[in-house]
């Protein structure tokens, strides 16, 4: 089960992109079933921890890490951002429910029953600060919102991170200068380093490698 998490200010929004849905301050899992938490933050960065469930994790702002869990026992489990990030963080809180399947779908249709949706625009306001907020559901969550996040770009009409970056590439490698040294340099016309340039890089003298 995929689940994306956005820790905002202050509080944790959760999507269940293939279920649909999306809840504020409350996550719940089936016992026994594998997860795979998508994770990043809206403005500075935080720290996604449920004691219970896993190790601790950072969650920041145009990146998404990746944490692997599985719950074994139904309960109620605290959920807190272990990383201080300003005024709201002492109430930074979320439970955590380890469910039986039917428990876990029932949970799931009470989202369904939500009167509300995660548009962008909902999103926009969510995002803005606010401290002790109760949980919230949405019966349904736009199109890659997630990923709207993280290459901040809700905003209608705003560039993608990602776009921004591969105009950028494409504008590197047109550049003559960078073109003409390509011969020397392991990074290749983009100057972006991989493992495998990184490697090259060890090949050439001291004096390219600085």
């Amino acid at each position: 089960m995929v689940v994306e998490v956005v820790a905002l200010d202050w509080k944790w929004l959760f999507i269940y992109p293939d279920l649909g849905i999306a809840v504020v301050n409350e996550l719940a899992a089936p016992v026994d079933r594998p997860i795979r938490f998508k994770i990043t933050a809206s403005s500075v960065m935080n720290s996604f921890f449920i004691p219970a469930l896993a190790g601790q994790i950072y969650a920041m702002p145009s990146m998404e890490t990746t944490l692997h869990a599985v719950i074994n026992r139904p309960g109620e489990y605290a959920g807190f951002s272990a990383n201080y990030s300003g005024a709201g963080f002492s109430d930074m809180r979320f439970k955590f429910l380890g469910m039986s399947a039917a428990d876990f779908d029932r949970w799931v249709q009470k989202a369904k029953a939500a009167s509300t949706e995660l548009s962008r625009d909902a999103y926009l306001k969510l995002e803005q600060p606010s401290e002790r907020e109760p949980v919230r559901r949405y019966r349904a969550v736009a199109p890659d919102l997630f990923d709207a996040v993280v290459n901040r770009c809700v905003e209608q009409g705003k560039t993608c991170l990602r776009d921004t970056m591969r105009m950028d590439t494409h504008r590197a490698s047109r550049s003559p200068s960078l073109r003409d040294s390509v011969a020397w340099n392991p990074f290749g016309a983009a100057g972006v380093c991989t493992a495998d340039s990184f490697a090259a890089s060890a090949l050439l003298p001291n004096t390219y490698r600085d």
